[in-house]
C-alpha cells in the first residue's frame, strides 16, 4: 500500500491517490478470491522489480503490443481488466483525463506484477 500511495505523491496528482487505493483493495481482492496468498512485498522486491519494468513499459508503449506487459507481469485478465478500466468513460459517462489514465494503469500494472511475484508457492 506504501508504493501505491507513494506513486501518487510523486507524480504530484491527488486525483490518483483515492484511484489507486481502490484499485489495490480491487486486486488485492481479486488474489484472495482465487485463494491466493502473498508474501510480504518489500523494498527490495520493488526495487527489483522497477529495474526491468520502466524498460518493458517503455517497449509496450513503443510497439503497443500487450504481450510484453503480459510475459513481464503475468496475470492476462488483470492487465486487460485496467486497460478497459482505464480507457473507457463510466457509466455515468465521466472518463479520466490522459495524465491520470496513463499513471493509473503504470502504478496498477506494477502493483499487480508485483503482487504476482509475491505469490506463495
Amino acid at each position: 500500500m506504501g508504493y501505491v500511495v507513494s506513486s501518487a505523491i510523486e507524480f504530484q496528482n491527488p486525483n490518483l491517490e483515492g484511484l489507486l487505493i481502490y484499485y489495490f483493495c480491487l486486486i488485492f481482492e481479486a488474489f484472495q478470491q482465487e485463494g491466493i496468498q502473498l508474501n510480504k512485498i518489500t523494498e527490495q522486491d520493488i526495487e527489483d522489480f522497477e529495474k526491468d519494468y520502466m524498460e518493458v513499459l517503455n517497449e509496450y508503449f513503443e510497439k503497443e503490443n500487450e504481450e510484453i506487459l503480459e510475459d513481464y507481469i503475468g496475470q492476462t485478465d488483470l492487465i486487460k481488466f485496467m486497460m478497459i478500466e482505464v480507457s473507457t468513460e463510466d457509466e455515468d459517462g465521466t472518463s479520466l483525463d490522459d495524465k491520470t489514465a496513463t499513471q493509473l494503469f503504470i502504478v496498477t500494472i506494477a502493483m499487480i506484477g508485483l503482487m504476482n511475484r509475491a505469490i506463495k508457492e
